[in-house]
């Protein structure tokens, strides 16, 4: 089973310096190894589990476009994996997706 990751930055260690088509693997093989219809008593972990995908799409989204090594292609890219699975998540768990998506956008304005 690949196991869900309880904090950020773990996910990003599993993450990082991927490319889309991996990072696309490694959030499905979660998903697929925790599913809700094989074990409901997951719903809580998956929950949290789509913040932090979330959190990483705050996260790409506020990168500096402006800098020397700023890749388009690869920012877009990870940009329609991440909300692609935060749409697919959000079929599952409904209202607590809601409820994930008015937190981190909450927390986000109050950086800015």
């Amino acid at each position: 089973t690949f196991p869900l990751p309880s904090t950020f930055d773990q996910f990003k260690k599993w993450i990082e310096n991927r490319n889309a088509t991996d990072l696309d693997t490694i959030i499905n093989r979660i998903r697929v190894c925790n599913n809700l219809t094989v074990t409901s008593h997951l719903k809580q972990r998956l929950e949290n589990f789509q913040g932090l995908i979330w959190m990483r799409f705050f996260e790409v989204a506020e990168s500096d476009r402006k800098s020397d090594s700023f890749d388009t292609l690869r920012f877009f890219e990870e940009l329609g994996v991440l909300s692609k699975h935060i749409f697919e998540l959000s079929q599952e768990i409904k209202q607590p997706a809601f409820e994930n998506a008015k937190v981190i956008l909450q927390k986000n304005q109050q950086v800015d």
